[in-house]
């Protein structure tokens, strides 16, 4: 490292100000641009690092911690959160301390990483395999976004037919050596959406597979498509088109079970089943994550709306909280 990685980092931040460390889409698309391709691995673990706080706790420490140890808080939170090897995690703190001169005595020292260096059990720039994941395109171009009806426009990606499920989630456990959370009280169902799984859980699943969460605007144009439909499957509410509480759901249901509620882009599952965690902070004080969709213990109607949302602590687990994943095209 590559000090020209640092290199390029620190020329985004001198060009763009720190504002780029609170928007992890721009950055990566900077960085992405300025690396023309080269730097994979780095680039993926700039910003993984950048999407768990680290630029801004080393920005902004916490009160009354101590310098000498913040570089180790850092260092264990992408350890024991994303199961990173260890000098990876330390080359990605150390790389973001440099770029915003930041002293950190703890890690100062750490060599440059190898080009052979793991990054963590199981990390990955490909989708593994034996996965079964199944990315739908949505083309790029205009929609409508939010209860406001604003008109947004976004480059194409591809998002997952379905939510991330239980079979899914085990196989990236077993390759990270990461524990399985609790069991809901139906117990796991292999072709189930996963549950119990925080924010944190979600986006070390997706930068194992080389995906990432979606925004809001990308998961709510997948679900409702370029012309704004109330529900995934159009304007009128209709029960029976979704896993649900409103008429009879005890729990979720077998992802894809609601084919006749796909939304225009083929997508399935966005309206109820599990709420899921999207990219983005519910609001200016950056404190929970937005989710959307409704789920199987969603009791009204409005909840399975499209543009309905609500927010969660990114440490919090719940019995109908899960996810589904991105891909976007290179430097979008």
């Amino acid at each position: 490292m590559d000090s020209q990685v640092i290199d390029i980092l620190k020329t985004v931040i001198q060009q763009h100000g720190e504002g780029v460390l609170t928007d992890v889409r721009c950055c990566r698309a900077l960085l992405q641009d300025l690396c023309r391709g080269a730097y994979v691995r780095e680039v993926r673990l700039l910003l993984l690092a950048l999407q768990e706080g680290v630029a801004t706790e080393l920005r902004n420490p916490p009160a009354g911690l101590p310098a000498t140890l913040l570089g180790s808080r850092l260092v264990e939170r992408l350890v024991t959160e994303h199961f990173l090897d260890r000098t990876a995690a330390e080359w990605a703190v150390l790389a973001w301390a440099i770029a915003l001169g930041v002293s950190l005595p703890t890690v100062e020292k750490v060599p440059i990483l190898p080009s052979s260096q793991p990054m963590g059990p199981g990390f990955t720039t490909d989708i593994p395999t034996n996965l079964g994941i199944e990315l739908l395109n949505v083309s790029a171009g205009a929609f409508f976004f939010g209860e406001k009806i604003e008109r947004k426009h976004l480059p194409d990606f591809a998002i997952m037919k379905y939510p991330v499920t239980v079979g899914q989630y085990r196989l990236f456990c077993n390759a990270t050596e990461r524990a399985m959370p609790s069991a809901p009280t139906w117990g796991w169902q292999e072709n189930h959406p996963m549950v119990n799984v925080t924010w944190h859980d979600a986006t070390a699943f997706a930068a194992w597979t080389g995906l990432v969460l979606p925004t809001e605007e990308e998961w709510e144009k997948a679900a409702r498509g370029k012309d704004g439909c109330e529900y995934p499957w159009g304007n009128g509410w209709e029960p029976s088109k979704c896993c649900n509480s409103v008429v009879k759901s005890a729990s979720t249901c077998a992802v894809g079970s609601y084919p006749a509620g796909a939304s225009p882009y083929g997508m399935q599952d966005m309206a109820g089943n599990v709420w899921e965690w999207c990219d983005g902070w519910y609001d200016s004080r950056k404190s929970t994550r937005v989710l959307r969709g409704g789920s199987w213990c969603s009791n009204l109607a409005v909840y399975l709306r499209a543009t309905y949302r609500i927010n969660g602590n990114p440490s919090h687990r719940d019995y109908d909280y899960g996810f589904r994943c991105v891909r976007r095209s290179p430097g979008s």
